[in-house]
């Protein structure tokens, strides 16, 4: 009797959270195969904008001129405004890379 009610006590909980995890994970899923190509695309353009950073802070060390200053900042504020963009329009990519991969 009481092992019956043991294994009932047990036994739900684990079958409910099995249920649980297997339903939000098809729906991650299922929303992530939506965003997955605009996701590329932003991710084409922020490696870009992110290379072309790299050479532009390398040309700022080389000769630091305003001009210089200014493009740098000009493409850091690119590059955050990409990153947003990317927050934005794929939340379920996001949340995937940043907390559960």
């Amino acid at each position: 009797m009481k092992i019956n009610r043991l294994i009932k006590i047990v036994l739900l909980p684990v079958v409910l959270a099995l249920a649980l995890v297997t339903a939000a994970s098809n729906y991650l899923h299922y929303k992530m195969k939506d965003e997955v190509i605009p996701y590329y695309l932003l991710v084409d353009e922020l490696n870009t904008l992110n290379d072309t950073y790299a050479l532009c802070s390398g040309l700022l060390l080389a000769n630091p001129t305003q001009i210089n200053i200014k493009n740098c900042n000009y493409i850091n504020n690119k590059l955050n405004l990409k990153l947003e963009q990317i927050k934005r329009h794929c939340p379920h990519i996001y949340f995937y890379t940043k907390y559960i991969k």
